[in-house]
């Protein structure tokens, strides 16, 4: 008789690695798979690429926000933010229209952005 101790879990959902603990692997195995990590050349420089990228898409410094027009709107669903923001710079509002920074919880790139 045959258990599936992952009942619906399959590859997509990394079945064999959830399983990993309940099987005997050698410990040379586990110490090639090491060396080979450690010993893994990658066939660019990362810092440089990185450095690339930065000078080409520079980040933005500040919020375009005059201070004298009062704090930053900022519209949040999350809860923590909701509770603890404080700082008398930035104020909650009701509409993500008009927010200039949005703290969310939901991907509102998929569900409102090209409304917004």
């Amino acid at each position: 008789m045959h258990r599936d101790y992952l009942a619906g879990v399959d590859e997509s959902k990394w079945r064999s690695a959830r399983l990993l603990p309940w099987c005997d692997v050698y410990d040379e195995y586990y110490a090639a798979e090491y060396k080979k990590a450690v010993d893994y050349v990658p066939p660019f420089d990362a810092m440089e690429l990185h450095q690339q990228y930065q000078a080409d898409y520079p980040a933005p410094s500040d919020i375009d926000w005059d201070a004298a027009k009062g704090p930053i709107p900022v519209y949040a669903d999350y809860e923590v933010v909701i509770k603890y923001l404080k700082d008398p710079r930035f104020k909650l509002v009701e509409d993500p229209k008009v927010a200039k920074i949005l703290y969310l919880t939901v991907d509102y790139e998929n569900r409102a952005f090209a409304d917004w």
